[in-house]
């Protein structure tokens, strides 16, 4: 079963891999961070696992640690733009009118103007510092210091984000938004956080 997961892993891990340098080759700034933050959380998972049971003398850890890591980015190159090309070759045959993304059309909510895409991007990411910033409280209470140093840096890397996008003008997103998601986030760290912490 272990052995399942760190493939799993390594194949995940080298998926977003390939979209991290796609997304920053694209300057797509957004999308990269929300990769970051799972690339870094899937590296942590396979490298934990995979050295525990290294250590223990299983030495059939490295295969599957290879295996996932080849598998995922051949499937990443050869698969995943194919299905995209295949998916905006088939929308462009209807009609026009119904190419549009719904996630890009405007929409008005409590006043302020924005789309569902940017409204889930910038929940998650309020979400994830809330996250990031109330787990780290536990890992020190703990001294568990390898997860704190990981905490701080993904928690920097969304203050960084946090601090130089536009600042919320609407009560949608001063008062709903960002605390909501960040109270939500902050909570769901600080349980999981609990949860790892006795496991570790």
């Amino acid at each position: 079963m272990i052995y399942l997961l760190i493939f799993i892993f390594q194949l995940l891990y080298n998926i977003f891999k390939v979209y991290e340098i796609k997304y920053t080759y694209e300057n797509k700034i957004r999308k990269l961070v929300i990769n970051s933050i799972i690339l870094n959380a899937l590296t942590l998972c396979s490298t934990y696992y995979s050295i525990d049971h290294l250590l223990k003398g299983e030495i059939a850890v490295i295969l599957f640690f290879i295996l996932g890591a080849a598998i995922g980015k051949w499937f990443a190159l050869t698969h995943f733009e194919n299905y995209r090309a295949k998916i905006l070759k088939l929308l462009n045959n209807e009609d026009k009118k119904n190419n549009k993304n719904p996630l890009d059309e405007k929409i008005n909510i409590y006043g302020a103007i924005t789309t569902p895409k940017e409204l889930i991007i910038e929940t998650l990411i309020n979400f994830m510092w809330g996250f990031m910033g109330n787990s780290i409280v536990v890992f020190m209470s703990k001294e568990i210091d390898v997860m704190v140093f990981l905490n701080f840096i993904f928690y920097y890397m969304l203050i960084s984000y946090i601090v130089n996008r536009d600042k919320y003008q609407t009560r949608l997103g001063k008062f709903i938004i960002l605390p909501g998601s960040a109270a939500l986030g902050a909570y769901t760290g600080y349980k999981i956080a609990q949860y790892i912490s006795f496991l570790l």
